[in-house]
């Protein structure tokens, strides 16, 4: 939480619209794995009302892709399930446009782990071998295991335990 407030204060403190757009996400991101979903809810709205597309085109994170991430990670949390694939298919939708390699690859995983925490196993199996091809040819070892991790999860989901099991242990 501290290092999000640093970077928020610095934002403010620059008057860096990019500066800004990060430390609300980053303390978005840290109320949401807090528990804290208002406040997450909050952070990540006031992010992405200052979010435009072409400030970021030489960044190869983009901070839109990772908000409507979260505030689809955040709806779903709050129940609010049709709000959380409104969000995540403006992610994919905005991830597709930029074909950044790192936010495609974060975006699919983000798009499987949503679908596994909706069971929908059929979906994150879809989402997480999108993920597994693209960090293999763009080198994300990050998004590589945890992909695998999903892609397991939706293999047993699926029926095919077995396999599922050695895949997901094989990501871990």
């Amino acid at each position: 939480q501290a290092l999000a407030d640093g970077v928020l204060a610095a934002g403010q403190r620059s008057s860096s619209p990019a500066a800004l757009i990060w430390g609300y996400f980053n303390q978005g991101v840290a109320a949401y794995h807090r528990g804290d979903l208002e406040l997450a809810w909050d952070r990540l709205e006031h992010a992405v009302a200052q979010y435009r597309e072409e400030d970021h085109l030489g960044n190869p994170q983009d901070p839109g892709t990772e908000i409507s991430e979260y505030m689809a990670l955040t709806a779903w949390q709050l129940g609010q399930s049709d709000s959380a694939w409104i969000r995540m298919r403006e992610a994919i939708g905005l991830a597709d446009r930029l074909r950044k390699p790192y936010a495609l690859a974060h975006n699919r995983f983000y798009a499987a782990y949503l679908s596994a925490l909706q069971r929908d196993g059929l979906a994150a199996r879809q989402f997480s071998s999108v993920v597994i091809e693209l960090t293999r040819e763009q080198s994300i070892p990050l998004f590589f295991d945890a992909g695998r991790i999903l892609y397991g999860w939706a293999l047993a989901e699926c029926g095919s335990c077995e396999e599922g099991v050695d895949c997901a242990r094989a990501g871990l």
